[in-house]
């Protein structure tokens, strides 16, 4: 994911000096620094809820094995493995990633053919970049 952004950035980069120059727009950065922390700091709550809810199905499940006290640790995540996870849980992440992927790329093409809606303090583009903090919270 991260080359990827790279990638675009890249492209963005040797578009803009080929083509039509683009500025970038500075905005008031600390603001804007704060509202990453917070996005990631909101992103990693939502991650320690998650892996605290999936800690305690995982110990659920290591009690509803039959005999869980006689077998071995081997034993145990062997028939853990065994269970099928939810199809959520397979696709969920990669579809977040693609959700991300998505607002990242339409913010840069904002970017580059410089259209934009203000949204009260913000304009559409900044928060479509800014939504990055709170899945790399998520992620990480």
């Amino acid at each position: 994911m991260r080359i990827s952004l790279v990638l675009i950035i890249f492209l963005i980069l040797i578009l803009n000096y080929f083509g039509p120059q683009v500025a970038f727009e500075y905005t008031n950065t600390l603001l804007d620094l704060m509202f990453i922390i917070v996005g990631y700091i909101i992103g990693s709550i939502f991650r320690a809820y998650k892996n605290k809810k999936e800690a305690e199905r995982i110990k659920e499940q290591i009690r509803n094995l039959k005999d869980f006290e006689t077998l071995t640790d081997v034993q145990i995540i062997e028939k853990l493995v065994v269970e099928k996870p939810k199809k959520w849980q397979l696709h969920g992440k990669g579809i977040f990633s693609i959700l991300m992927f998505s607002a990242i790329t339409v913010a840069l093409i904002f970017y580059t053919i410089n259209f934009d809606i203000e949204i009260s303090i913000f304009s559409l583009r900044e928060i479509l970049l800014l939504t990055i903090n709170p899945y790399y919270g998520f992620r990480d």
